[in-house]
C-alpha cells in the first residue's frame, strides 16, 4: 500500500510540474506560480526526487512553498533539513536571507512541507532548500535545491 501511494505522489508531483512548466513564459510564471524539481536516482540512492515551489497565493501578498522529498521506503526519517527563503530589489542586487526554517522530517519515506507567510512587495524572493533522508546512521544523504524566483 505504501509504495502505491508512494508512486500516486510522485505521478501527482510530475503532473503538476508539469502544469507549471507549460504555464508560460517567466513573467507570467512569476504570478501563477513557479517550481524546480530535480528528479533522478543518487549515489546511495536514498532520495528518488526532491521538489520545491513558490507562488502568492489569491491575495497575492503572501508567499506559498511547498517542499517534497520522496525517498525509497526502507528509510527510517525523510524531510527537509533546512529552507531558506531570499530576496533582493532586482537582478542588479544580492540575495540576502530573508527568513529560515530548519528541521523538518518524519519517519516515513515521502515528505511534504508547506509555509505560507507575508512578503513584502517590491522583491524577489527565492527558496533554497536542503532535503534529508535516513536509512541508518550510516547512510544518511542530502540534497540542496532552488527554487526559480518570484516577484512581488
Amino acid at each position: 500500500m505504501k509504495k502505491v501511494l508512494s508512486v500516486l505522489l510522485v505521478t501527482i508531483s510530475i503532473l503538476n510540474i508539469a502544469f507549471y512548466t507549460v504555464a508560460g513564459n517567466e513573467s507570467d510564471m512569476t504570478t501563477a506560480g513557479v517550481s524546480t524539481t530535480d528528479s533522478q536516482v543518487y549515489a546511495n540512492g536514498l532520495i528518488l526526487e526532491k521538489c520545491v515551489e513558490i507562488t502568492k497565493d489569491s491575495t497575492g501578498r503572501n508567499i506559498e512553498i511547498v517542499a517534497e522529498t520522496h525517498c525509497i521506503t526502507s528509510v527510517v526519517k525523510c524531510g527537509v533539513s533546512k529552507m531558506v527563503v531570499e530576496r533582493r530589489k532586482n537582478s542588479s542586487y544580492s540575495w540576502e536571507t530573508f527568513t529560515t526554517y530548519e528541521d523538518f522530517y518524519v519517519d516515513d519515506f515521502t515528505f511534504t512541507l508547506f509555509k505560507s507567510f507575508y512578503a513584502p512587495t517590491g522583491f524577489e524572493y527565492r527558496v533554497i532548500t536542503t532535503h534529508y533522508a535516513k536509512k541508518s546512521i550510516f547512510s544518511i544523504q542530502t540534497g540542496n535545491l532552488t527554487s526559480l524566483t518570484i516577484k512581488m
